[in-house]
């Protein structure tokens, strides 16, 4: 996406449908939909869960790598404490990057 200048939601957004069809194919109307707000999908509540995670918004920007291990720690904690209640582990680590 970032080769058509789509890095945040709000570029997606700004992009039409037949351009996304154009160059994502049938992903593009899920692209154009998904953008606002619109998602077809059935709810499957009793699914297998694939991925924890956990997240926190801050006042400001954390630019540093102290800073960012500091903020980091209890968060890992956090999935931690979930994963060891429930008796599952995992094999990787991911790190979202939100825009």
């Amino acid at each position: 996406m970032r080769k058509y200048g789509i890095e945040t939601a709000l570029d997606l957004k700004s992009k039409s449908l037949a351009f996304l069809k154009e160059h994502f194919g049938k992903s593009g109307a899920y692209f154009y939909g998904i953008a606002r707000g619109i998602d077809e999908r059935q709810v499957r509540p009793d699914r297998i869960r694939k991925s924890v995670g956990a997240e926190d918004t801050f006042a400001e920007d954390i630019n540093d790598l102290e800073g960012a291990t500091a903020e980091l720690k209890p968060l890992a904690e956090k999935v931690w404490r979930y994963c060891e209640a429930r008796g599952i582990g995992g094999k990787t680590v991911t790190k979202s990057r939100k825009g």
